[in-house]
């Protein structure tokens, strides 16, 4: 994950010890300072962004998403996206779980919903559209009167 403003380009990476970030910014270094370039590197944890977010395990909007629902994935999703269980109610065809995600501060609860209704640890899809999310769940539009109330938030 990387973020550029006012000039600072901030990079989240995972996965490599610190030894191995360090060489490889500092060969990066080594050349723009070769061009000219100033360039002042700072090893930071826990960044915050702009606005409010961590650096760390995140999802961007848009990412195409088609792996088990954990507590983890739930609380990296940002705010506005849709999750779907794969797994279906016998009668209905409806997903298990399927939801709109808030804010993070009702993550819990959502999780909580989640284990209850047995999706937890099984396939899911993320979708970032609302019609996406109606397709992937089998939902009526709410536009279309005769198809009754359709999906509501929650």
């Amino acid at each position: 994950m990387a973020h550029f403003a006012d000039g600072v380009l901030t990079i989240a990476i995972q996965g490599l010890t610190g030894e191995h970030i360090k060489e490889l910014t500092g060969l990066w270094a080594e050349h723009e300072r070769a061009s000219g370039k100033t360039v002042t590197i700072e090893q930071r944890d826990n960044v915050p962004l702009p606005d409010g977010k961590k650096l760390g395990l995140s999802v961007r909007p848009g990412a195409v998403i088609a792996e088990n629902l954990t507590r983890r994935l739930l609380f990296a999703l940002p705010p506005g996206a849709y999750v779907a269980s794969n797994p279906r109610q016998p009668i209905t065809w409806k997903p298990l779980f399927a939801e709109r995600l808030g804010e993070m501060s009702e993550r819990e609860q959502v999780w909580k919903k989640v284990v209850e209704s047995g999706a937890a640890g099984r396939l899911c899809y993320v979708s970032w559209m609302e019609e996406d999310f109606r397709k992937d769940c089998s939902l009526p539009d709410p536009t279309d009167n005769n198809e009754g109330e359709g999906w509501k938030n929650g």
